[in-house]
């Protein structure tokens, strides 16, 4: 099967390569313009690559040659930046390959949308990728949307980051306490998901929220992480207006903020999946959150923001 995937840079991309290399797929990898040395780490794998700017309608074009069988995206931002906005990643981005998809008859197209996507979200982020949902159901094209909670894994920006700060410094800020109810679901049980999204016909048009079968508060999975990590800290509670106005700081002063008012928004939210498709759909038994971190957390090198990145 000939298989294009966009975001395969990013943390839940690569992650989803692994898969699609098992099963011996054909597999094109689009590749930004200044992710030449990521470009090179994939056609030593075997993948096929080709570099293209997904803000470029032409580009997008080119990237979808004919006899494409499949189409997952990926490809997102978890923050803005002075430049890159939510709009120009996920709506604009997304209706051109849309549009490459429909021209090129390529007929399926899974698409990594965000858990609370809604067009009254609060967070731009998911108003954003409820957009792109909204022309993705009208395109004609056989799509599947997948909405994750709160992904951990090797590389990922949640786990990889707590585990940092906690061996680097003697307290922890929680946002507003750590109050909010999530329930993380394991980068491989996902992406294991996702292909079989690829393979079974009754997910055509089927539109699925993903969580693990663990629901912990904020402050519970930051406990967990201690227990893997080995070392305890002090939990400083953070209220959240005091968050936003640290996120307006930001975003004045940094050209790429890692901390944004939207981003605040996003870590308040409840990410607790009713009727978890990851079971009752795929029948997937999750990875629990700590023996998941056990696989990698210890021997995760220092987190460092690698500027850039899809999410």
């Amino acid at each position: 099967m000939n298989i294009l995937v966009t975001g395969v840079t990013g943390f839940v991309g690569g992650h989803l390569l692994d898969k699609l290399q098992i099963g011996r797929h054909r597999v094109r990898c689009v590749v930004a313009p200044f992710e030449m040395k990521a470009a090179q780490e994939l056609k030593s794998r075997g993948f096929e690559v080709v570099i293209a700017d997904i803000m470029n309608r032409d580009e997008v074009r080119r990237s979808v040659p004919e006899g494409t069988d499949a189409v997952f995206h990926l490809a997102g931002i978890l923050t803005e930046s002075r430049k890159v906005k939510f709009r120009d990643i996920h709506v604009n981005a997304t209706r051109r390959l849309v549009d490459a998809c429909v021209e090129k008859g390529v007929k399926r197209f899974i698409f990594t949308s965000a858990f609370g996507a809604a067009p009254d979200a609060e967070s731009a982020n998911h108003r954003s990728k409820w957009e792109c949902e909204r022309f993705l159901r009208m395109s004609g094209l056989d799509y599947t949307i997948v909405r994750p909670t709160i992904i951990f894994g090797r590389g990922d920006r949640f786990t990889n980051l707590f585990a940092y700060e906690i061996r680097n410094h003697p307290f922890i800020p929680i946002p507003d306490g750590g109050r909010n109810r999530l329930q993380p679901i394991f980068v491989d049980d996902l992406a294991e998901a996702m292909v079989q999204c690829l393979k079974r016909d009754d997910t055509r048009f089927g539109e699925y929220d993903l969580g693990g079968h663990e629901i912990y508060t904020f402050r519970e999975m930051v406990e967990r992480i201690y227990q893997v990590v080995g070392i305890s800290r002090r939990m400083i509670p953070v209220p959240i207006p005091a968050m936003y106005i640290m996120g307006f700081f930001y975003e004045l002063f940094f050209d790429k903020p890692t901390l944004t008012r939207d981003l605040v928004t996003l870590l308040k939210k409840e990410y607790v999946a009713p009727g978890n498709a990851i079971t009752e759909v795929f029948g997937i038994k999750p990875v629990g959150f700590v023996e998941g971190m056990r696989t990698y957390l210890k021997a995760e090198p220092p987190y460092e923001e690698r500027p850039g990145k899809a999410a």
